[in-house]
This record gives structure tokens, C-alpha cells and sequence, in this order.
């Protein structure tokens, strides 16, 4: 097994275990949004523990920071939303001229070279796929991000947490639909807030389990400790989800710019159910109200952002689009 770890050469890896001879690849990503830091810690406290347990590896699991310069300054961006400028034509006009390309564009090209090396040798899903961990300003419990035909996977994680789908609909330019248009499958992760120490777990978790679902690890492999350990974490995840609709269809996202003056009313969490008129926030245009019942998502509580806040409906299954 070898195992490689960051290096100042490359300031988003933060380091690498097993081989591709198995033929299947994970990358995990964390701090794409540079206030959200939790996502790093768990990466490394992973690689740690395999390398401390010496726990194999069924192929390669790699851990990258997403944007290190926003994480330095613990910013969410510091030019433009990484996770919202992976177009085709905002990624082509910055490989033609890189003078047009701010520090979070030279995160994505260089991501881009990344996942290109690692994933170059295997096929698309199953044998690649792409953990990106996010935490949120806001609180609220943990959930998992999807798109309609990963619905299967997310099933067979079974982390008890709710599944949200249909937020690719709502803006593009993702790290996720990057991916997708090319093949490869992927999930975001929701871990909690930003800083709160158990959203480091419960990222651990979702690693953790997502590396059992596809193989990478054989629990049988785990050593005594560090098997309780990850059986911790994921009970400690599960439990976030207790009493939270399985299932959540995304229809609405606020979208905000930084003129617009926004600013939500305190105390409201994600998954929170919200009325038709509702007040939720105010803008430079007066009160902003739910134009329909829904449940809340992501409400924002930080200076940067251009999403005020989603709505979203509970489904009693994952659904199923056409086209």
C-alpha cells in the first residue's frame, strides 16, 4: 500500500493511499468554500487513521483541499463562488486567456488536472466517484446531495440522514455537474455548521461509509479500535437524522447578489418547516416572504453567498425525472 501526503508543490493535495490496481478511485474534496474547514480536518483525520491502523486499500482513495486560498483566509471565495463557475465557456475562456482567471478559477483548472491524473486510469462510476464535503452558516442537521440517477447509492449509504434532491437544477456550474457531464458520479455532504466540532464526524462518517458501500475498505480489514471508532461516527451521523423526511425535493433557491442588501431573520434552521407569507428575511426591496409552504434549506448566516435560501417539498420516495 503506499501513501503519499501533501506537499508545499501543491497546496490542494493533502495526500493519497492505495493504488489504482484495483481499479476504482475516491477523491474527496474539502473546503471548495473556504470558511468551511471541517471537510479538511476529516480527510485528514481519515488518512491518518488508515495510515496509523494500516488499513488496506482496494484501490486509491485521495483527499484535496478545494481552494486554499480562500481557507487561508477564511473566506468563502475570494473573486467568485468556486462551486458555481465550472461552465464550459467560464473554463474555456480562462484556459485561453489566464489573465481573465481570480484565484478561485485557478482552483478549479488546477481540481480539474487533479481529477483528470486520478481518474484517467479507471472508468467513470463505479469505479470513480468524487465526496464533496460542505458545512453550512446556518444550523441544521447533516444531509447528502444528489442527483436524480444517484439515487440508488445514496440508498445503499443508508446513513439515516435526509437525501436533497434536485438542487443542479437550481444553478449550475458545480464541481458535481462538471463531473457528471463527463461520467463520473459524485455526492456533496452537508456535514452541519461550519463550526461546529461534530460536523468534523460526522464528515468522517460519510467517508467512512462510503468507503465500505464501495469496496475501498472490507470492514473485516478495520482493526478493533478503529472499526468502533467509525461504527461511532456513524451512529453519531444517524442520529442527526431522526425525525427528518428521508426524501427532499429542492424547488425554489433565493437567489442574491451583494447589492441586494440581504439579510435573514434570526433563529431559522435547515429543515425547518415554513408557511405560505411567512417572513423570512429582508432586502434592500423590504420583506422577503415563502410564496409557498415548503421546508427551509440552508438559510444564509454569512457575508458571502449568492443563495439567500432554498425551499424544498418532502417526497415519500426519491424521484424520478424524464429528460
Amino acid at each position: 500500500m503506499t501513501h503519499s501526503r501533501s506537499t508545499q508543490d501543491d497546496p490542494h493535495f493533502i495526500g493519497a493511499v492505495g493504488d489504482r490496481a484495483h481499479g476504482r478511485v475516491v477523491a474527496i474534496t474539502g473546503g471548495v468554500h473556504g470558511n468551511e474547514p471541517a471537510g479538511v480536518a476529516a480527510i485528514e483525520r481519515v488518512l491518518d487513521a488508515v495510515d496509523h491502523h494500516r488499513t488496506p486499500i482496494r484501490g486509491r482513495l485521495v483527499g484535496l483541499r478545494g481552494n486554499p486560498v480562500a481557507l487561508a483566509r477564511g473566506e468563502r471565495f475570494i473573486d467568485s463562488d468556486l462551486n458555481r463557475i465550472w461552465t464550459e465557456e467560464r473554463l474555456a475562456r480562462a484556459v485561453e486567456d489566464p489573465s481573465t482567471a481570480g484565484a478561485d478559477m485557478r482552483a478549479a483548472l488546477a481540481l480539474i488536472d487533479r481529477f483528470r491524473h486520478e481518474f484517467s486510469a479507471v472508468g467513470p462510476h463505479p469505479d470513480a466517484m468524487l465526496i464533496d464535503l460542505h458545512s453550512t452558516s446556518g444550523d441544521g442537521p447533516p444531509f447528502l446531495v444528489m442527483a436524480d440517477e444517484c439515487r440508488g447509492f445514496g440508498a445503499a449509504l443508508d446513513v439515516g440522514v435526509p437525501i436533497v434532491f434536485g438542487l443542479e437544477h437550481q444553478f449550475g456550474g458545480s464541481m458535481l455537474d462538471w463531473l457528471r457531464s463527463r461520467g463520473y458520479w459524485g455526492l456533496a455532504f452537508e456535514g452541519g455548521r461550519n463550526d461546529d466540532p461534530q460536523t468534523v464526524t460526522c464528515h468522517e462518517a460519510i467517508v467512512w461509509r462510503t468507503l465500505l458501500v464501495t469496496g475501498i475498505v472490507d470492514p473485516d480489514d478495520l482493526s478493533p479500535a478503529l472499526a468502533m471508532h467509525v461504527r461511532t461516527a456513524i451512529e453519531t451521523l444517524a442520529a442527526q437524522g431522526e425525525g427528518l423526511p428521508r426524501y427532499l425535493d429542492v424547488f425554489y433557491r433565493h437567489r442574491i447578489d451583494a447589492t441586494d442588501g440581504f439579510r435573514m431573520e434570526h433563529g431559522f434552521r435547515s429543515f425547518q418547516a415554513v408557511d405560505e407569507g411567512q417572513l423570512l428575511a429582508h432586502d434592500r426591496n423590504g420583506p422577503v416572504v415563502a410564496h409557498e409552504p415548503g421546508v427551509l434549506l440552508m438559510p444564509l448566516y454569512q457575508r458571502q453567498g449568492n443563495d439567500g435560501f432554498f425551499l424544498g417539498r418532502r417526497l415519500g420516495a426519491a424521484p424520478t425525472r424524464a429528460g
